[in-house]
């Protein structure tokens, strides 16, 4: 028996490249009766029992797998240090610890329940980012034949760069599923960030398959589009696997706009589940050498709706266009919250 941690986090256990059990990264671990070996239960509640006697490979990817000759206490001091994030126990050693509240725990061991999006969220310590325990999946499709270079549809709108699935979260991509009906060799997949590519994976022959890779964001406040390339296929369906970044909240938009007569608008605008504590936003200017100079600096904006702030008619001492400022945003609200976001705005 063979015990993989892949890329994205996930443990599998293999016999002969079978997968007989897949479980999350942060679980409980305890000894079984007679110190056989170790029953792990993972934040899912999926169970598998470990038995030293079985366990001849552990690999942990990218690097290659090693032999297991140890004993059992060798094996839980291998799976506490290298595979799992171990969760405290519950009394009865298999109910994780739950800590609730609208920002995530010091202790990272911990589950964390966010109250204000109804979520559960895990400390993924090799990307130092807490993820949702729940797994969200985005479906691309193509009916009949699917052409090389042709863009796969999200229900009946076909997709393409800048146009396609509406991203509003941060999303932590690991796989996707894919058909390969005509069970062909050349068959690859390639996602866009609007007009950025993304991802791009082979897939294999098999005519049904789960392509991993290692974990990215995908940021934002932009469409997502999935191609396929290579020879014809068929009747093609790909699921792109995510889970969500927790982030107090992101940047979207941050810019000045001329409204006539030398006066300028200033905007922010940004989303995430914490906005509702940001009292205030100042916005600082680092003023070009050569570019004219607003009247005030820094200044103050003013909430318009939730994630919505600006300041209307700052004037400048001349024409601004085609000039590039770097901008320091400093939010503050409550409980001492501060948080600083540094952009270049070219008027």
């Amino acid at each position: 028996m063979k015990i993989i941690k892949r890329t994205t986090g996930i443990i599998e256990v293999t016999q002969q490249d079978v997968i007989l059990q897949t479980l999350q990264p942060v679980a409980s671990l305890q000894l079984l009766s007679g110190d056989d070996g170790v029953q792990v239960t993972d934040v899912n509640g999926r169970v598998f029992d470990f038995y030293t006697r079985s366990i001849r490979q552990i690999q942990i990817d990218p690097a290659a797998p090693t032999e297991f000759t140890g004993d059992t206490q060798d094996l839980i001091q291998e799976l506490e240090d290298s595979l799992f994030n171990q969760t405290p126990s519950g009394g009865g050693g298999a109910d994780p610890v739950v800590e609730k509240g609208t920002t995530p725990p010091v202790d990272t061991n911990l589950l964390w329940f966010d109250t204000l999006q109804n979520e559960l969220y895990y400390y993924d310590s090799a990307q130092s980012k807490w993820l949702s325990d729940q797994v969200y999946s985005i479906v691309f499709n193509d009916n009949a034949n699917t052409g090389n270079g042709v863009f796969l549809r999200v229900g009946q709108t076909q997709t393409t760069t800048g146009e396609g699935y509406p991203i509003v979260e941060r999303l932590n991509a690991f796989a996707f599923k894919y058909t390969n009906i005509r069970q062909l060799s050349d068959q690859s997949y390639l996602f866009y960030r609007d007009a950025t590519a993304v991802i791009t994976q082979d897939v294999t022959m098999s005519r049904t398959g789960l392509q991993t890779f290692t974990a990215l964001t995908i940021q934002p406040a932009a469409t997502l589009a999935c191609q396929h390339l290579g020879t014809t296929n068929q009747d093609t369906v790909i699921e792109l696997l995510y889970r969500k970044e927790y982030t107090d909240f992101i940047l979207i938009l941050s810019r000045i706009e001329s409204t006539g007569s030398g006066n300028y608008t200033l905007e922010v605008n940004f989303i995430g589940s914490d906005t509702q504590f940001i009292n205030s936003i100042e916005w600082n200017f680092e003023e070009p050498f050569s570019g004219p100079d607003p009247i005030d600096n820094p200044v103050n904006l003013a909430e318009q709706s939730t994630g919505v702030w600006t300041l209307d008619n700052q004037t400048f001492d001349e024409d601004p266009t085609g000039e590039a400022y770097d901008i320091t945003l400093t939010f503050t609200g409550t409980n001492s919250y501060a948080r600083q976001e540094f952009v270049t705005i070219t008027v």
